[in-house]
């Protein structure tokens, strides 16, 4: 149970910024039809409410907190740090946050880092604003949340990104959701001010009429004699409200005209907005086709009938054509061939070749796309490259900057399974096998709750290799129920039977029964693998010298 729901640290010099934070977040009202699961939500479920702020000066001489603020960190859910150069440079923010996170089981997901650099022309790098106890890799490499205004944009501008960055981690809501509540809760309080004033308006003028009334009443009874000089007064009266009206209907309609014109703009800036993204999907539709061309003419190229006699392997036609995708001079159409060609070599076991091609896909992605899936793509693409080299710890460098750049738009896509999957096969041969067994059951869940068949089989797979290679006590009959059962899944959900990843489950298959010396069964198993990579596969690919490697020396004669 929090008493507040959250604390926020800052310097003194800052105070400004602190203040807007708390006013902003405590106002703000949390829609009902959002759906936020009920444990991302403050206790009262309406506001974010309480946001604690000490308002008070911390002396250059004081090296302990007061009771209360201890008790304010224990008790609150999370720790909003403002981070600029002053924060940096404070003793008593930097307390703030050790204090928290020791009270709170070292959980950084719960602190909040907001970049703020101090003044709105400043430059200050991310270390810079980051005070020293938060310089940690899980926190840099989030898309943190800044207060800073962009070019073009104004300094309440930059704050309101910034406030609705900070409620979208908090409340795990997509930060465009927010956005869209902020702008209605503006528009709401326009027209409720437009209203206030038509209504004061009225109440005025009735109140003026009624008081004109009852003094020209007044003034019938008592003075008789002055009748004439009285109406005359009236009319004048009268008139003036008339002209008054007349101005106030003309205030009116200059507002009506000034709001079309912006309503006008609008719409103009949305079509324009259109017509950009139909250009831009055109463009892609273009880039796309050259790619599918270019790849069409090596796989053309590696054809005997378009060669003669002459016998070019898909290998030697993707290497004849490496240095061509290398001075593509449109970044788009060389990054996606750069990683398909990448693909290709990977598949055909040329690791090299695909390391070179889709480092140069991975380096245009980050730089011209960072945070989409097609820079997630590619970051996968290389972790597997590693993956096949053996370069484990490589493999997982790439596998969470893909996992980074694909959670920013979707965390719970096939995609993110796979790369779990990924992972828990780089942990396995490092022998890390809580961390393998981890990511092996986080697949396995996410491909469960999506629904897909063929990536279910795949999570089975993964949790048997596990098991084949961490041995303990009932391991070796889990392993084979494992890969029994991606056998089963994926001879059901494949048409083609003879399909790589059927060979790969009866190899394993046959490894599980060799453990628990069940020969027979494993040479059946293994002959079914061999069966099938030898159609598939020239006798001199990697599984195909594999498979007939046990077969010689396990069950040779």
């Amino acid at each position: 149970m929090y008493n507040y729901f959250i604390f926020i640290s800052y310097s003194r010099k800052d105070s400004k910024i602190a203040a807007y934070l708390q006013r902003q977040l405590e106002n703000f009202r949390i829609p009902v039809k959002l759906s936020i699961p009920k444990e991302n939500l403050p206790d009262g479920q309406e506001f974010i409410r309480p946001v604690f702020r000490d308002r008070r000066d911390l002396k250059s001489t004081e090296q302990s907190f007061t009771k209360d603020i201890q008790e304010a960190l224990e008790h609150s859910r999370y720790l909003l740090v403002l981070c600029s150069p002053n924060s940096v440079e404070s003793q008593w923010v930097k307390e703030e946050i050790d204090y928290f996170l020791k009270s709170h089981g070292h959980d950084y997901t719960k602190v909040v880092p907001v970049l703020w650099s101090g003044s709105q022309s400043s430059t200050n790098s991310m270390e810079d604003c980051l005070p020293v106890n938060l310089r940690l890799k899980q926190i840099m490499l989030r898309n943190l949340p800044s207060m800073k205004s962009d070019d073009g944009e104004t300094k309440e501008e930059g704050w309101e990104n910034g406030l609705v960055q900070i409620i979208s981690y908090i409340l795990k809501v997509d930060h465009e959701a927010i956005k869209k509540i902020i702008d209605r809760g503006k528009i709401r309080k326009m027209q409720k001010n437009i209203g206030i004033v038509a209504i004061l308006s009225i109440i005025f003028l009735m109140l003026a009429i009624w008081a004109n009334h009852a003094e020209y009443v007044a003034r019938k009874n008592l003075i008789l004699a002055q009748k004439q000089e009285k109406r005359a007064r009236d009319e004048e009266k009268l008139a003036k409200e008339n002209e008054k009206r007349a101005i106030e209907a003309e205030i009116v309609a200059k507002k009506n005209e000034s709001l079309a014109r912006e309503n006008e703009k609008r719409a103009i800036e949305a079509e324009i907005v259109a017509k950009k993204n139909e250009s831009l999907a055109k463009e892609q539709m273009e880039i796309k086709n050259k790619a599918f061309e270019f790849l069409q003419e090596i796989l053309m190229s590696a054809n005997p009938n378009k060669n003669g006699l002459q016998k070019i392997t898909l290998s030697d036609a993707l290497k004849m054509k490496k240095q061509d995708v290398k001075v593509i001079e449109n970044w788009q159409l060389r990054a996606l061939l750069s990683l398909q060609i990448g693909k290709l070599f990977d598949d055909h076991g040329e690791y090299g070749d695909a390391y070179e091609l889709v480092s140069i896909a991975v380096a245009l992605y980050t730089k011209n796309m960072p945070w989409t899936n097609e820079a997630g793509d590619a970051c996968n693409v290389m972790g597997l490259i590693q993956l096949h080299q053996n370069k484990y710890e490589e493999a997982l460098k790439f596998f969470n900057q893909a996992i980074a750049h694909y959670s920013r738009n979707n965390d719970e896509s096939i995609i993110i399974a796979r790369i779990y999957r990924n992972i828990a096969v780089a942990y396995i041969n490092l022998k890390q096998f809580d961390q393998a067994m981890q990511y092996s059951q986080k697949s396995l869940e996410l491909c469960i709750k999506l629904k897909n068949d063929l990536d279910i089989a795949r999570a089975y797979n993964n949790l048997g290799l596990i098991y084949y290679s961490r041995r303990g006590e009932g391991d070796d009959e889990k392993c084979l129920e494992c890969h029994q059962k991606s056998l089963e899944i994926k001879l059901n959900c494949l048409s083609d039977k003879e399909d790589v990843e059927i060979a790969a489950c009866y190899y394993n298959v046959c490894l599980a029964y060799l453990r628990m010396n069940e020969r027979e069964k494993a040479y059946d198993n293994l002959q079914k693998a061999y069966n099938i990579v030898i159609k598939l596969f020239d006798e001199s690919h990697p599984l195909c010298k594999q498979y007939k490697h046990l077969l010689d020396n396990s069950f040779g004669n």
